[in-house]
C-alpha cells in the first residue's frame, strides 16, 4: 500500500520522533509500507498570485497591488510599502523596516514570544498584525499597539486580499510558531520579498534558509526570537546585502513542480516494487 504524507518533511519527522505539542495519531507501519511513507512538502501553488504579474506557469498577476515587481527589479516594492503605510495610517518611512504578521491569533503562532519581548518597541521599525483569534491575544495586541500607536497597527481583521497587499509592502514577516505542519504564509511572503523571521520547526525549516531567504531561531524563548528579529533588522539596514536576500527569496520555486516530480519518483518506485524489480 502506498502512503504519501502531505505534511512538510521536517514536521513529519518531528511528529514521529516526539509528538511534542502536536497531537498525532499513532499507528503501526510495517517496514515495507514505511519504505514509501515519504512526506512531501505541501506547496503554496506559487502563492496562486504573483507580485511580478504571473511570469511563472500557473500564476496569476496579483491585482489591486500598488504596483507589480519581481526578483529582476524589486525596487518598485517601495511603492507597495508606501501604499501599506497609507492604508494603516503609518508615517511614510522608507528607512524603517515594515514588520508584518498575518495569522490566526492563537497560541500556536508564537504570540507569547512577541508579547514577552520587552525590547520589541526599541527597534526602529513599524509593525502590522493582521488577523483575528483568541480574545486574550487580541486584547494584548491592542494594548501593545497603544504603547506606540504611530508604529504598531492591530486592525483585528483579515482577508486574503489584505494579506497579499500587506505582504507586498512588508519587509519582514513574523512566524515564531510553536509548531507549523507546513505553513504557506512564509512562502507567500518570500514570493513578495518579505523575509520571514521564524522558528526552525516543521515546514518553516524546510522552506527557509537562515541568513539566505529568512532568519531562523531554535528555542521557543523570547530572547531567541528577539535575537533573530534583531539580525533581520540589522541586515535590512545594509541595503546591498538586503536586496540580495530579497532577490534570493523571490526566486524560490514554491510551485507544485518539485513536489510533483517527487510524487512521480515515488510512484515509479512503487510500480517497480510491484513488478518485483529491485
Amino acid at each position: 500500500m502506498l502512503e504519501v504524507g502531505r505534511a512538510a518533511p521536517r514536521e513529519e519527522l518531528e511528529q514521529q520522533l516526539a509528538g511534542g505539542r502536536v497531537a498525532v495519531a499513532s499507528r503501526r507501519v510495517d517496514r515495507e509500507r514505511d519504505d514509501f511513507r515519504i512526506p512531501i512538502l505541501e506547496r503554496a501553488r506559487q502563492c496562486g498570485l504573483s507580485p511580478a504579474g504571473g511570469e511563472r506557469p500557473g500564476e496569476q498577476p496579483a491585482r489591486r497591488l500598488t504596483t507589480n515587481f519581481g526578483p529582476g527589479d524589486p525596487s518598485p516594492k517601495g511603492r507597495c510599502k508606501r501604499g501599506v503605510q497609507r492604508t494603516y495610517g503609518l508615517p511614510q518611512r522608507a528607512r524603517a523596516p515594515l514588520v508584518a504578521m498575518s495569522a490566526r491569533l492563537v497560541e500556536q503562532k508564537g504570540l507569547d514570544l512577541i508579547l514577552a519581548d520587552d525590547h520589541l518597541l526599541e527597534a526602529d521599525a513599524q509593525f502590522v498584525f493582521l488577523g483575528r483569534g483568541e480574545p486574550r491575544y487580541e486584547k494584548a495586541l491592542v494594548e501593545f499597539a497603544g504603547r506606540a500607536p504611530d508604529r504598531v497597527i492591530v486592525p483585528l481583521s483579515f482577508s486574503e486580499r489584505a494579506e497579499h497587499r500587506l505582504l507586498s509592502g512588508a519587509d519582514i514577516l513574523l512566524m515564531p510558531s510553536q509548531f507549523e505542519p507546513c505553513g504557506l504564509t512564509q512562502m507567500r511572503a518570500q514570493r513578495y520579498g518579505a523575509l520571514p523571521v521564524a522558528r526552525r520547526v516543521g515546514g518553516l525549516r524546510d522552506t527557509i534558509r537562515d541568513d539566505a531567504t529568512g532568519f531562523l531561531f531554535d528555542e521557543y524563548r523570547a530572547d531567541a526570537f528577539e535575537a533573530a528579529l534583531s539580525r533581520a533588522v540589522t541586515a535590512y539596514h545594509h541595503r546591498t546585502r538586503w536586496d540580495g536576500l530579497v532577490r534570493q527569496a523571490m526566486r524560490l520555486d514554491h510551485s507544485w513542480a518539485p513536489s510533483a516530480e517527487r510524487y512521480q519518483q515515488i510512484y515509479e518506485r512503487a510500480m517497480a516494487r510491484r513488478r518485483g524489480e529491485p
